[in-house]
Formats: C-alpha cells, structure tokens, sequence
C-alpha cells in the first residue's frame, strides 16, 4: 500500500486529517515526519530549516504521497517568513524528489492570490497577487513545487486555501477568536458585507482524501460550500454560542470604520518592509476586504463526499472548546 508522508501532522488542519484518514482506513499507512509525541500521539513541529528533518524521505516509491500542511503564519518577524515558508519547504520538496518521490500536495494560502479586487471569486488559474511577507512567502514555495516538477518529474496539486475553523482541537489563536466574538469584542469595519470564504478543516481533509483517490494534478481553490458575509460569519458563531449555552454579550460587535482597517495596512506594510510583524495588525488590516473563491472546479473534478455544513462546523468545534472549558 502506498504511504502517505504528512508535514506539518501537528498542525490544526494537519491533525485533522491525520485523524480523518487513520478513522476512514483502517490500514492507512501514515507517516508523521514530524515525528509522534508519546504522551498525546500528536506530531511534534517539523523543522524545516535542517536537513535531518528529512531522514525519513530517503526511500519513498513513486506511489507514495506528500501531503503538506508546514509552514508558519504569524511569526515574530517577517524573516521566518521566509526561512519557513520559501526555504525551508523547498528543503522538503526537494528532499521528497531526490528519494523517489513523484506525488505532493501542497495545501497553500489564499494570501498568494491578496484580494478580490475586481469583484471575481478566486478560482485555481486566478492570477497570483502576494500580499505581504507571507503571501510571498507562500507563492515562493509554490514556485519551488513548479520547478521540481519540470526537473524531477514531480506530479502536484497546489490547494490554495482560505481562513481555517472548525475541528476539535483548534489553536488558541482560534480560541480567542471564539472568546472575542461571543464576548462582543471582536471589531467589525464598516457594515462587515465583504465575502470571506472559510474552510472547515474536516473539509479540507476530507478533499484531499478524494484528490489523492482520484489523482488529478493541478492548482484548485477549496473552500466550504457557503459564502457568508464577514458579519454573517460572526453572527452565526454567536447564534451557535448561545444554542450550546455560551455566554454571549448583548452587543455584538466592535464597530469600528472601514478606515481603521486601510490604516492598519499601510502600518503593517511599514512594519514588514523594516523586518517586524505584528498579528493584530495583519489582521485588522485584512478585515475589510473581500476575499472569496468558488471551489466548483474542485468540487466537479474530485466530488468529494461528506462535506460539513458551516454552521454544523462551528456548532462541533465550540462544544469541543466548551467540553474542554477552552470557552
């Protein structure tokens, strides 16, 4: 049977899968090359920036799969960026090509496309606009896939991505994102009616289930089937937050002007052309925009089965956080 190598198993959307696959097929050869933590049975964070992160990629066989999920997003200065996400994953590619391995899948980011500024939903031949240091970082390392794909024949699936929920076991970051919201603090520009797709991590792997089933290789945006407004998608984490009876504040958001969030890119830009990041600002600073694709090319070329509404999505992953008094 063939093997399938996960970067990044300790990850939120990694673990997902991890678990996904190993609950599907029984006998599913997994390999964490991250290397498993006994106490949890979770991957340990791979170390791109060291070849011995690789020892494990010395005699794959070409019917063996490459699933990435590594890289980094919210460092402490715009360098890791670069040294994670562009060189540090070219190592990995490079290192899975050199030991016979001919099949990768590379899960991106939509940061590599910026955003909707001409109204269209981004799609798999949407033209690449980075934004920031991570979007180029992320774009870099898809170059890299390209390039090992001319030079060793490698055969690839880039997936770019939207903003990550759902799950059992969501970092804190998210978590936080949980508490602000149902605590009323989590600001909204304007009248929060830009498109923000998401994807729910289960259906993200239950996709790159069906791609590796299928095996048709390519560039494809995956995202959940709903297309909510930013304010939309707020609301529907208070409505489920007060359904499995969360405290949820009265008023629901941090109004603040559209403004706010054009400031806060131009501050972050300044940040980042001097080498520092900070997340908050990123964050505010990405707000206001749209930033949404159409996953029906996915979606007729691989049908996968079983996707998770949004709304059921959030409902599972804040009664896990509620279960494990997260929130």
């Amino acid at each position: 049977m063939k093997k399938i190598y996960v970067a990044g198993a300790s990850g939120w959307a990694g673990q997902e899968f991890v678990a996904y696959m190993r609950g599907r097929y029984a006998d599913a050869s997994i390999i964490d090359l991250g290397g498993p933590i006994q106490e949890n049975n979770h991957g340990q964070i791979l170390d791109l920036k060291y070849e011995h992160a690789f020892e494990d990629l010395r005699a794959v066989s070409p019917e063996d799969v490459l699933v990435n999920f590594a890289g980094i997003i919210h460092p402490s200065n715009v360098s890791e960026f670069f040294a994670v996400n562009a060189e540090g994953l070219t190592r990995l590619f490079t290192a899975f090509a050199k030991g016979g391995g001919l099949k990768v899948v590379h899960v991106s980011s939509n940061s590599v496309l910026g955003f909707n500024l001409d109204g269209e939903p981004f799609t798999g031949s949407s033209v690449p606009r980075p934004y920031q240091g991570y979007g180029i970082s992320k774009l870099i390392a898809e170059h890299s896939l390209l390039r090992l794909a001319m030079t060793h024949g490698l055969s690839l699936t880039i997936l770019r991505v939207p903003w990550f929920h759902g799950g059992m076991n969501p970092p804190m970051r998210q978590i936080d994102f949980y508490r602000m919201v149902l605590a009323g603090n989590f600001p909204l520009p304007g009248q929060g009616s830009n498109l923000r797709s998401v994807l729910n991590v289960t259906n993200l792997a239950i996709s790159i289930d069906a791609l590796i089933t299928r095996w048709i290789p390519g560039i494809y945006w995956v995202s959940d089937l709903e297309l909510p407004t930013f304010k939309e998608y707020l609301t529907i984490i208070q409505s489920v937050g007060l359904e499995i009876g969360l405290p949820v504040a009265a008023k629901p958001f941090v109004l603040i002007p559209r403004g706010f969030s054009a400031l806060a890119r131009r501050f972050d830009a300044i940040l980042q052309s001097v080498g520092f990041y900070n997340q908050k600002i990123h964050v505010i600073g990405e707000l206001d925009q749209d930033i949404f694709g159409d996953p029906s090319e996915f979606l007729l070329t691989f049908s996968p089965e079983g996707y998770i509404p949004l709304r059921k999505a959030v409902f599972d992953s804040l009664l896990a956080a509620k279960e494990r008094n997260l929130i």
